[in-house]
This record gives structure tokens, sequence and C-alpha cells, in this order.
């Protein structure tokens, strides 16, 4: 019995093959779900990372998926170059400044979710540099200090909202360390000592309220430091009152609805502040 076989044109083959890629073609564009409004066509979506990327004449710009701008930049050899802009999800900026070899370089700004400005300065090879100053949602400054290698060094300030400084003291690579001052709203001295990578030792001086009454306070050794704004409600009559020995600061600090001593040292932004 002679054996049949079929064959196939050249042509049969190609529109096969042809229909074949267009299946699959239709197939990936029916994974890729349509852009918002806002999002070109010709961005890409990335499930994993729920964003649209858009990449082309040297610039790379990324969308939410709800078709808000995430980031947008000049993009070179796959690498951040040049300004970038960041936003949160709700449309307000997150931080605007330059890179340079994807790592984050010259001025910088950093802003709340809400919109206001939360810090400047510089970063070399994507560490701070320099001074910096961090703020209040109302725009004044909240404290400034440098720093050397992303690490604090030297004196650092912070105020309080209206303007008077809270604390006056020295860091060494990121520690509290030498002599600190703190001060009450009114500017009159709180407590004033001395700092060993970042704990509080020897004697310090306090004073319960805004010129007094004042006493000295030996601190224990290892005891972990803590700082607060001082409660001016409950020190100027309006709130809790101090019971027993008014003449006695430690007893009246002990016995204030202020958690006692304020012990930790004040802290600013991470340094390695995240997109």
């Amino acid at each position: 019995m002679e054996n049949k076989r079929r064959f196939i044109t050249p042509t049969v083959a190609t529109a096969a093959l042809v229909g074949c890629l267009l299946l699959l073609s239709s197939n990936a564009a029916a994974s890729q779900p349509k852009p918002p409004d806002g999002v070109p066509a010709a961005a890409t979506f990335y499930p994993n990372g729920k964003v649209w990327v858009l990449e082309g004449d040297n610039r790379q710009t990324v969308w939410y998926s709800n078709g808000l701008k995430k980031a947008d930049g000049e993009y070179r050899n796959k690498q951040r170059e040049g300004q970038w802009q960041f936003w949160f999800e709700n449309g307000k900026i997150k931080g605007e400044g330059g890179f340079q070899a994807n790592l984050r370089e010259g001025a910088w700004k950093l802003y709340t979710e809400q919109g206001s400005l939360n810090a400047a300065g510089e970063y070399r090879k994507n560490r701070r540099e320099g001074v910096w100053t961090f703020y209040y949602s109302s725009g004044k400054v909240e404290s400034r200090g440098p720093y050397v290698g992303g690490l604090k060094n030297g004196e650092w300030i912070s105020y309080y909202d209206n303007g008077q400084i809270f604390y006056k003291g020295n860091y060494q690579n990121d520690f509290a360390q030498g002599n600190w001052n703190y001060f009450f709203q009114n500017g009159q001295p709180y407590q004033t000592g001395e700092f060993r990578k970042d704990v509080r030792v020897g004697e310090w001086t306090i004073c319960i309220q805004p010129g007094g009454p004042c006493g000295k306070e030996q601190l224990r050794s290892g005891q972990t430091p803590r700082t607060t704004h001082i409660d001016l409600n409950t020190l100027n009559g309006d709130g809790p009152q101090p019971q027993g020995d008014t003449s006695n600061p430690k007893a009246l600090l002990e016995s204030l609805d202020t958690g006692g001593v304020p012990d930790e040292v004040p802290s600013s932004l991470p340094n390695n502040w995240q997109e």
C-alpha cells in the first residue's frame, strides 16, 4: 500500500508562522492592561511594581497604577543622571535633586506627603554632606546641622516652632558628644550637661521651670538618653501641678506628668531616603 505524504508549501508555512506570531502578540497585548488617562500608550506596565514605565530620548518616566507620576528624570545607559523628581501616590511632590551614575548627587529637597518642605541639603555619592536643614510643616526651621560622609558631625541646633532654640549640641559620627544645652520656649535655660556617645554622663544642671528653681543631678553611667519638647502648659501652671517639696528640682521633675527628665537624643530623617 502506497504511503500518502502531505507536504506544506512555503506559502502555507509562512502563513502559519505569521498567524502564530499574531496570536502571541495578541495574547501579550491582552495581558497588558490599558494605560490610565495621562499615561502614553507606549508605556510598559510592570505588574510586580504596579507601575507604568516609558523610556526614550535619554529620559525615564514612571507612573503609579492610578496614572499619577511617580518619577521623572534623565536616564542614560540604564542609569539615572541629571535632575529627577519624585511624587507620592497622592500627587504631591516627594523629592527633587540630582543623580550621577545612579547615585544622589548635589542639592536635594525632600517633602512631606502633605506637600510641605521637609528637608534640604546636599548629597555626595548618595550620602548627606554639608549643612542640612529640616522644617516644620509651617515652613519654619525645626533643626539644622552638618553631615560628613552621611553622619552627623559638628554642632546641631533644634528649634521650637516659635523660633526659640530647643537644644544646641555637637555630634561626632552620629553620636551626641560633649556639652549640650536645652532651653525653654522663652529662651531660659532648661538643662545643661555632657553627652558621651549618646549617653548623658556626669553632673547635669536642670531647671524645673524658666528662671528656676534649678538643681544638679548626677547621671547614672550607661543611662539611655531621651529628650522631648517641654510641656509648657504644665510648667506655666495650666496643667497638672507638682506636689511636695517645690525647692527640690529632682522631686519636681519626678512628680510632673511630662515623663520626668527627658532623656532621648533628638534625631531627624533617616539618611537613606527611599523613593
